[in-house]
């Protein structure tokens, strides 16, 4: 599910887990399995929920059932690697979780929970999840619109160009593609989208857009 091949639904139908909300721990390497679910049992001998573990290229994946105080301090102890932790509030928030949690993992500095860096939590705090869809929907509607009549990559170009500082060789580099082509994408998604890249309020409502999903927590 993680990497798109299953629904939410589907996950939840072939194996069973807790009811949400959820602690999703990722650590900074991968551990053995046997090590995982080792440690996964001594710091939950008493609960008889279950949980998911799963190996990934960015670390191990747990997915507990949230608890006060959370178990992740007490389970990367216990492995001696650093992790990071995402509150989920449903199967369907686990990929966002997974890559907040990751990116604190790779601090290396124990065990970091989303909701311990005051400003992430604040960010969260100060969207509503509906709006901010909508938002970004509205937004990048017209460039999806003519994506799907006339493909192009528009989306995506324009994602790797704005996180590139508007660096249009590094940017073209991240994509694999000649920079001539990547300044022919950006220049139909100006027109298609009816403003110039060098509008600041432009760039910045199609970035946030883009990167709702990055910067926004979810739970």
């Amino acid at each position: 599910m993680l990497d798109g091949g299953l629904s939410p639904r589907q996950l939840g139908e072939l194996c069973p887990v807790a009811a949400p909300p959820y602690e999703v721990v990722v650590t900074a390497v991968p551990v053995p399995p046997e090590a995982a679910i080792e440690a996964l049992e001594e710091v939950a001998a008493d609960v008889e929920e279950l949980a998911l573990v799963c190996a990934r290229p960015e670390g191990t994946v747990f997915v507990l059932p949230e608890r006060t105080p959370r178990w992740g301090t007490e389970l990367c102890a216990r492995l001696g690697v650093p992790g990071g932790g995402c509150r989920a509030l449903g199967l369907d928030e686990l990929p966002s979780a997974v890559r907040h949690a990751a990116t604190l993992a790779a601090r290396g500095d124990g065990y970091l929970h989303v909701d311990d860096l005051e400003a992430s939590a604040l960010l969260r705090d100060a969207f509503v999840p509906d709006a901010a869809h909508r938002f970004a929907a509205a937004a990048l509607r017209p460039l999806r619109e003519y994506e799907a009549r006339h493909g192009g990559d528009l989306v995506d170009s324009l994602r790797a160009y704005l996180e590139a500082g508007s660096n249009l060789e590094t940017a073209a580099r991240r994509l694999g593609v000649h920079r001539n082509t990547l300044r022919r994408r950006l220049a139909v998604a100006e027109r298609v989208s009816g403003r110039p890249l060098t509008d600041p309020g432009h760039r910045l409502q199609l970035w946030l857009a883009l990167s709702l999903g990055d910067l926004v927590p979810p739970g």
